[in-house]
Order: C-alpha cells, then structure tokens, then sequence
C-alpha cells in the first residue's frame, strides 16, 4: 500500500531558502485546547497569568481576528491538519462513539426531536486528504507529533514521523510537563535537520487540573466576573510548559531558526472563563466560540511586537507553513486556505473577500442550530436553517454582537448572503432538511434507554 503521504510535489525539487544556501526554518506549531480569545494577557486579560505566551506576542505578529473553522475541537483540528473547509472533508462535530451506548443514544434521541434531520458526520478524513504534516515531510522535515489529535485517521497515517505518546502522572496537570519534555527531546534529536514538532496540549479543557499552590496564589487574587482560580492556574502551568519549551530552544541555538506558530482550537468554555466582550462561547458561531488567539513568531522575517487585524482562518496554517518550507501543493490535493506569507512578511495583502462556515447539524452539548456564516470585511452575517432568519452585525463598531443590522442594511445582508449561499454551492456542501416525521428508521426518535433499578435479593 502507497503511504498517503508519498504523493506530495516539492517546488523545483528544493527547499525554501537553498538559492542563498540556508536550510527552511524549523516549525514548532503548539495547539492549546479550548483557549478563549481573552484568556492571554497579551490579549488583554488582567487576572490570568501568561508571561511566555505574552512574550511571543512581544518577538512576533499577534492576529486580533483570528478564527477557528469550527468552534469544537474535532472539525477545528481536521481543518487545521487538511487546509480544507469542513465541505470537503464533512467533520462538523464531536460526537459520541456508537461505544458508549448511554451518550450515543441520547446524541441520537436529542437530534431526533429537533425541527431538521442533520446531515450524516464524519469522523475521518478521506483517504485523499494530504495532511500537512506529510506536505512538510515530503519538503525534506522530519515531523513529530504529541498531545491531543482527536481526529482519525493516526498521526502515523498523516505523514508523522514521530507520534511521542505522554504518560499521565498525578503531579503532572493535564500532562503539561510530559509534552513539554517529550517536545524539547525531539527538537533536542533532531536539532541538526529542519524538524516540524506539533505540540497539542491538552490544557486548558476542562477536567480543571492544577497544583494547589498556584490556585492558592490565584485565589488571593481578585478574580473578574467568570475567572475561576483553578483555570487560572491550569492556564499558567500550560504557560509554564511554553516557557521551557522557547528557554530549549534558546540553548539549543534554534530560536532563530525556528518559527513558532501559537493557536487555538475553538473559543473558551463559558463555565470555566469568560470571553467579554465577545458573544457566546465554545460551541457557538458567535465571536466567543470561534475568535482566538493566533501568535506567529519568526525572526528576521516577523517584525517583533506587530499586530494584525485582517481576519485570518485555521485552514490558513497549512499553506502558510508550507510556504515557509518551499513547498508546493499538489494538484490532487485543494486548500481553502490562503498562505499568509504576505502578512507576516508585510509584503501584501490577501486575496480572499471573505471566510466562511457551514454546519449543518447540531452540536452535542451545546446550544447551536444548524446554520452558515460568511465573514466579509467588518460584516458578520449568520444563517439559521431552521427558520430562514439572518443576523447581520458590524464587528468593527460591535465585536459582541448586540445590533442585529438587516433590517436597517438590507442590501448588505442581501449581498452577504447570496455570497454565503454561493460558496455552499461551490462546495456541493451538504444542508440539513425539514423534518417531516416520514424519515427512516435511522432518523426517527431512538428508543429511550431502562432505567436502572436496584434489585435485592429477597433473603
């Protein structure tokens, strides 16, 4: 069997930067789960404490519309690893594995009393999906993945050469301290060739997990409205964990040749932090759900403390970072993304009018309709399926979302939407139908599970 991976093209058979004869950077791409857009202080959070994320911000370029392309974990990522938008690859949610019975079930028998039969869900990628870890492979990387994935198929089969597996450990929150070593191994293994490490934390998702001490120092602390201490700390100790992993590179002699990419798989979870003043949260199309934090650090080529406001998207990951190796796409392969090479290196502009999204299911757990969004300019427009209606909102003079403006900009909603229903079209993007109550046996209600008794024995 051909590895997946095997059928990547490399622009002119050479790497970035072999006209001068210096090697492409190495890649050091670190993933955080569930980080809301506000919880960095370089983002401006005045309780939370991130000293080496703040820092990254300082000696790189600091994205303030920076958007996930699903505001849960499993889409995101499979966007992020595929450069695609959801369409093509139809991951749209996390759902419960068939497995576990008890969620499986009630998944089935919540959708089934619902106004529209959702679309069917994937849980891997398609086989024709080249990943971007094997693209870099393919340019000449070795690449190496720990944490979180989330997404089938195995970070092997991507194109990984490296899956670093972590082992828990009671005094290790959330495993922080062994991704953090597993990271500084390979880079320390491999620091003699160009290297692409994906470090995927995962803090700070909730179970909350910190050492008692740092939540004591953050319970002395007065806390805003929706900052629990415990996240606090939990958020520290990732920071802690980013921290050593820029101090090895710095021993290592790296830091200059190594380009340092921070994100964010969706927005913050609403019971564990607050994402004021945007709207909604993990879960949601609202600002809070899919706005985050994106540093990009990359000396010589990143002007140190910039700032910048285009929106930009997760699928944009892919053919930024392929670019930075000299790679080419192939032809077998479309990206939706677009490199953002021209920003970081303030030589352009991008080429795109607008991101957009399309879910047409619902999300398990969360309180999100089936609906699409185009992001053009300013203007954010939303699509409810279920009944047709539009919000229209001006993020520049509303970021939270409060002014719904159709009524008062109806040729701009117009215009919006027809863009939105253009690109679903572009896409064959599947929509989700009317229920009618003559769906088969798959789509209709799923029986409830017994309840469980306690039986005795009679004696």
């Amino acid at each position: 069997m051909i590895p997946r991976f095997s059928i990547w093209f490399i622009a002119g058979a050479c790497l970035v930067g072999s006209a001068n004869g210096t090697p492409p950077p190495n890649i050091l791409f670190i993933l955080m789960d569930d980080m809301g857009w506000r919880d960095a202080g370089c983002y401006g959070s005045t309780y939370y404490e991130t000293p080496n994320i703040d820092r990254l911000a300082r000696e790189g370029m600091r994205f303030t519309d920076a958007y996930v392309n699903a505001p849960v974990c499993t889409p995101s990522r499979a966007c992020i690893i595929s450069g695609q938008y959801a369409p093509r690859h139809g991951i749209y949610i996390v759902s419960p594995e068939p497995t576990d019975a008890s969620a499986w079930q009630q998944y089935q028998r919540s959708t089934a009393q619902k106004p529209m039969v959702p679309v069917a869900n994937n849980k891997t990628l398609p086989a024709s999906v080249i990943g971007l870890p094997a693209a870099l492979k393919s340019a000449g990387y070795v690449t190496g993945f720990t944490g979180k994935w989330h997404h089938q198929p195995d970070p092997v089969a991507m194109g990984f050469d490296h899956h670093l597996q972590s082992k828990k450990s009671k005094n290790d929150p959330k495993s922080i301290y062994e991704l953090t070593r597993l990271t500084i191994e390979f880079m320390r293994q491999h620091r003699e060739q160009p290297f692409f490490f994906y470090l995927a934390h995962h803090a700070p998702h909730v179970p909350v997990e910190a050492r008692e001490p740092l939540i004591a120092k953050y319970r002395a602390k007065s806390a805003p409205a929706g900052h629990l201490p415990e996240y606090a700390a939990m958020l520290q100790h990732a920071d802690e964990g980013i921290g050593e992993v820029l101090a090895a590179l710095d021993e290592l002699k790296l830091a200059d040749k190594t380009v340092v990419a921070l994100f964010s798989d969706n927005g913050g979870y609403l019971r564990k932090t607050a994402v004021a003043p945007l709207r909604g949260g993990k879960g949601q199309y609202y600002e809070g759900g899919i706005r985050v934090p994106l540093i990009i650090r990359w000396p010589g080529q990143v002007k140190a403390g910039s700032v910048c406001q285009v929106p930009v998207a997760g699928i944009d990951l892919y053919p930024t970072l392929v670019g930075i190796a000299g790679a080419a796409p192939s032809p077998s392969h479309p990206l939706d993304g677009e490199s953002l090479l021209p920003l970081l290196q303030a030589t352009g502009v991008l080429q795109r009018k607008a991101l957009f999204w399309h879910h047409p299911l619902y999300t398990f757990g969360f309180d999100q309709p089936p609906c699409g969004v185009i992001r053009s300019g300013n203007y954010k427009l939303i699509e409810f399926f279920e009944d047709n209606h539009l919000e229209l909102y001006d993020l520049a003079a509303d970021a939270g979302e409060q002014s719904n403006l159709v009524a008062l900009l109806p040729g701009k909603a117009r215009e919006l939407h027809d863009s939105l229903k253009g690109w679903r079209n572009s896409l064959n993007a599947p929509m989700p139908k009317p229920r009618t109550g003559m769906e088969s046996p798959a789509q209709k209600p799923v029986p409830a599970l017994p309840k469980k008794t306690n039986r005795k024995q009679a004696p």
